[in-house]
């Protein structure tokens, strides 16, 4: 009997100065609480582009009342980071078995963003962000410089985390890559990113 040789990894997706896109809604909500339709029936547009040798990634959510949360240094309702509680983006990037870059994106409500890098390869790698309230909801605008050994494949998340102005913790996070049945309660700004889509450059 013939064996199967292990699967082949897919494919990555391409990346050019032309933007990939996709909308998060139902099937990539993880709730905290509340489900999809509770929680507001949120959704998230997610373009991604290159330009040189930077990663542009856009962000265009909507959703009902946009919640920021103020800078604080501690989070008295458990041991995670305090702003993972706010409408905002987790970016989670590495290489097949690399090490992880991780940030937590809040916008402060007039075109800024508190950036927050999680892992010390976040550190050395600059983000920059801009954002904005909308008629619809909120968007955010990511760049940072890609390092030339992940320009070839690399795996990213991007977490949209949602929260409502009654509520002290966020109702669930819209998942580039999709939820796979899991919930956001209890993962802070954690993320399996073997579950998520994998990229490359197209034209270095």
């Amino acid at each position: 009997e013939r064996s199967e040789g292990p699967a082949s990894a897919p494919p990555p997706h391409l990346l050019t100065p032309s933007a990939w896109h996709t909308t998060l809604s139902a099937s990539d909500w993880r709730a905290t609480e509340d489900d999809w339709v509770t929680a507001g029936r949120p959704t998230a547009t997610v373009a991604l582009r290159t330009d040189r040798d930077a990663l542009l990634i856009d962000v265009d959510v909507s959703k009902r009342d946009p919640t920021f949360a103020a800078a604080r240094d501690d989070n008295p309702l458990d041991n995670e980071h305090p702003d993972i509680n706010s409408d905002g983006v987790q970016l989670h990037l590495a290489a097949d078995g690399g090490p992880e870059m991780r940030w937590i994106v809040v916008p402060d409500g007039s075109g800024s963003a508190r950036v927050t890098a999680r892992t010390p390869a976040a550190a050395e790698v600059p983000l920059r962000v801009t954002t904005a309230v909308t008629a619809t909801g909120w968007r955010a605008s990511l760049a940072l410089t890609l390092p030339q050994e992940l320009r070839r494949r690399f795996h990213l998340a991007v977490l949209v985390n949602e929260i409502s102005p009654e509520r002290e913790r966020r109702r669930g996070q819209l998942v580039l890559g999709g939820a796979h049945g899991r919930r956001a309660y209890l993962i802070g700004d954690r993320h399996d990113l073997s579950t998520a889509p994998v990229f490359a450059c197209d034209h270095d």
